[in-house]
């Protein structure tokens, strides 16, 4: 049987079994193996799937995931299952927890049986994004979403493809929301840049003329008929930025075995290699806002910038101000750090990296 017909299969028994109080084991033997074996995960091949996986091997209560999936040996994805229909919200935190501490692992699914939440880590390396890039229901799976889970089978899983989807699917929710509501309550910002780019004026007739034309507009494009529409879809994931392109921080996966060229930062470029643009970015947040740049190191563990040298043990860097922080610390703790500042700043597209 073929994956479309499985997964078919499976709507059709959630709606034969939906009124029923399925305990957590029923749920997992009904739908979480069956959906994982239409995706030539087969829950039987200890090779392959590995139940009741040691996430967190000093917590005797809740220290295992109900399934990890393997490659080589090694867990890629991490699986907890919930009783059938059961709220998933108070549960994000438990999923979390395993997928934080297990570095290896880069997918995090929870379920219940019918509701299906997909999470990576596009946010920060090794850390659970705050929100799911693909969220849907078995009962009213639709045919990209069907497509969008062809990629995450034991035969096609490629993590530069599976990221690539999900900054794709999230940049579109992201957009899409944004549009929304500058359509339905604009925002000078947006007038402006639609008086400016359309008419090449700024005049306040023009801006008040198309912030009362936006409304009107949007009803009239969500009235059209998607097939009045050509749509090109790219089954391949977008093409990776070539070497000598700048990359901006929040869109690397990870900094291992990347040497860096130069960076741009607020539309200046420097030489340095990581460490140094570290201190360079740090320097500057520090100028701007000494305390806001403390406070966002007090929200993450291992980020320290503080007034007093002593309270940092190794690899100790002046930022100015009397301020200090270290350098000792990973490529990819050193770029989790960075985000964290960057983002309390508001400033997530001010550096960009060339790499070697």
């Amino acid at each position: 049987m073929d994956f479309q017909s499985q997964i078919q299969e499976l709507k059709q028994k959630y709606e034969d079994l939906k009124g029923s109080n399925l305990i957590e084991d029923a749920t997992v033997d009904f739908f979480i193996r069956p959906f994982l074996g239409a995706l030539d995960w087969d829950t039987t091949n200890h090779k392959l799937v590995k139940p009741e996986y040691e996430a967190i091997p000093d917590d005797i209560k809740g220290g295992r995931v109900d399934f990890a999936l393997l490659s080589n040996g090694r867990p890629i994805i991490f699986l907890e299952a919930k009783k059938l229909n059961e709220p998933l919200d108070s549960h994000v935190n438990q999923i979390k927890r395993y997928f934080n501490v297990v570095r290896e692992v880069s997918v995090a699914i929870l379920t219940n049986g019918d509701e299906f939440w997909f999470y990576t880590d596009l946010e920060y390396a090794h850390q659970l994004d705050t929100k799911p890039f693909l969220k849907f229901k078995l009962s009213e799976i639709d045919e990209q979403t069907m497509n969008h889970l062809r990629q995450f089978s034991s035969q096609n899983f490629d993590i530069s493809r599976i990221k690539s989807l999900a900054f794709e699917i999230l940049s579109h929710d992201k957009i899409y929301a944004y549009l929304v509501e500058q359509f339905k309550s604009p925002d000078d910002q947006f007038v402006k840049f639609l008086s400016k780019s359309i008419f090449n004026s700024l005049r306040q007739d023009v801006r008040k003329n198309v912030e009362k034309a936006l409304p009107s507009v949007y009803s009239k494009l969500t009235s059209i008929d998607s097939g009045d529409i050509d749509i090109i879809i790219d089954p391949d994931p977008p093409p990776q930025p070539p070497h000598n392109e700048r990359q901006n921080i929040f869109e690397l996966a990870s900094a291992t075995g990347k040497k860096i060229n130069d960076f741009m930062f607020v539309g200046e470029v420097h030489k340095g290699n990581w460490s140094q643009m570290f201190i360079h970015v740090l320097s500057y947040l520090c100028r701007e806002n000494a305390s806001q740049l403390v406070s966002a190191s007090q929200e993450s563990r291992g980020f320290k910038v503080a007034s007093d040298a002593h309270s940092i043990k190794l690899g100790v860097k002046s930022i100015g101000g009397g301020h200090y922080t270290s350098t000792n610390s990973s490529n990819d703790a050193k770029l989790r750090y960075l985000r964290i500042a960057l983002s309390a700043f508001d400033m997530k597209d001010s550096l960009l990296i060339k790499f070697k």
